[in-house]
């Protein structure tokens, strides 16, 4: 096993790691850092956390029965953005410790904050309105990455003999890099103006949130980036402590708990995958044209069989928004559907078609009534949207439900 020098020498009496270890660290303990990377077991532990919060994250979201290597990106997306932290942090200067060998125990202690991510499989679409849930589960997200981000500082700082001021430094203007690379790449509704129809109340919070996260994320990048240059060029070291990898009995503690956090979801995940899988299959026909037999397949079911706040394609407002909700309609002219499954579209009609909807998807007055006199619902429709100008009806919330 690698070997990483070191003028401090480690202990000679090494016991595994516990649970109380794990603890400590999550709070920046300096000793509770050091034991872990020595402990050769620690990659281990840590990949399983990972996969832990890889299901935390995914197991009501996607179908992981049919694309798996959702599981996997929590993997890929640590070690590149571990091994880019470490770049940053190391001593490059008379440091003659192996780098992969630091490398493979600074990436296990970023594994270890895994656990931390675990916040992510509170259930908030089932616990609150659409609205508050996506607020929740964005503070949820901003919550966990900043524990990270100084949790991180403080390891860095023990592994390099920096301050953990400093290793926040260099570290801050990285994590906003990321993040607004992830902002600007992140899919959202348009706003209201833009798209030129309503949106639901989910959608306008996800969409206004979006625009203040991104504001910050790109004025802070700003401010961090000459602050973390400053600080590298004014590196105050300190002895760096020995890494040796120690031999020792498996954690099993550690390792329990760490297989606690994967089956845990367990009792969860046949109902929620169920869901999924039905999501999957009516969004794949819709998006193939199978208009049709997506509605059918709704049909079929009732709304408790589906995620909670999802809501079938098109999306209205979003930059893509297949398909086209006219030819939805011209479907549901002549097919029947559950009343549920009506309602949904029949939503999405009227907030994408009517008012501003109609000038900016340039619908003409001839096609929308040629649909009104064909959908069961077209007098009332006609009713409701005629005796009102288009801007009193651009002025009129959207109704749920929303789209995740």
């Amino acid at each position: 096993m690698p070997h990483i020098q070191s003028d401090v020498q480690p202990s000679t009496n090494f016991s595994p790691p516990g649970a109380a270890t794990l603890l400590l660290f999550f709070f920046g303990d300096r000793e509770s850092i050091l034991k872990l990377a020595r402990s050769r077991h620690t990659l281990w532990v840590g990949a399983i956390f990972v996969l832990a919060a890889g299901l935390a994250r995914e197991y009501d979201q996607e179908d992981l029965l049919r694309s798996p290597w959702y599981l996997l990106i929590p993997f890929a997306a640590s070690a590149a953005l571990s091994f880019l932290l470490l770049l940053v942090v190391r001593r490059w200067r008379n440091d003659p410790r192996p780098f992969f060998a630091e490398y493979r125990a600074f990436l296990s202690l970023f594994w270890m904050t895994a656990p931390l991510a675990l916040l992510y499989g509170i259930p908030y679409e089932r616990l609150l309105d659409p609205a508050n849930a996506v607020s929740a589960n964005l503070w949820t997200l901003a919550f966990v990455a900043l524990w990270r981000v100084l949790l991180m500082s403080r390891v860095a700082g023990v592994f390099t003999g920096q301050s953990m001021r400093r290793c926040f430094y260099l570290i801050m203007p990285v994590a906003e890099g990321v993040v607004t690379i992830g902002l600007m790449y992140m899919p959202v509704p348009l706003i209201q103006f833009m798209g030129g129809v309503q949106l639901s109340d989910a959608e306008r919070r996800l969409s206004s949130l979006h625009q203040l996260a991104t504001f910050v994320s790109v004025a802070s990048l700003i401010l961090w980036v000459p602050i973390g240059l400053v600080a590298l060029m004014k590196l105050a070291l300190g002895p760096q402590p020995a890494l040796v990898l120690e031999k020792s009995a498996p954690p099993r503690g550690l390792f329990a708990l760490a297989i606690a956090a994967v089956l845990i979801w367990t009792p969860f995940f046949p109902a929620m995958q169920k869901q999924q899988r039905l999501r999957t299959d009516v969004d794949r026909k819709m998006l193939s044209g199978d208009i049709a037999g997506a509605i059918a397949e709704m049909s079929e079911h009732q709304p408790k069989d589906f995620p909670p706040n999802w809501s079938p394609p098109p999306r209205i407002g979003w930059a893509d928004e297949s398909p086209d909700i006219v030819r939805v309609m011209e479907v549901l002219t002549t097919q029947p559907a559950a009343p549920w499954v009506r309602a949904i579209f029949i939503d999405k009609f009227e907030r994408g078609r009517f008012g501003m909807g109609r000038i900016f998807h340039h619908v003409s007055s001839e096609e929308l009534d040629s649909l009104l006199d064909r959908l069961p619902e077209g007098p009332a429709l006609r009713v409701k949207h005629d005796e009102i100008g288009d801007f009193q009806r651009m002025q009129t919330p959207a109704t749920e439900p929303a789209l995740r």
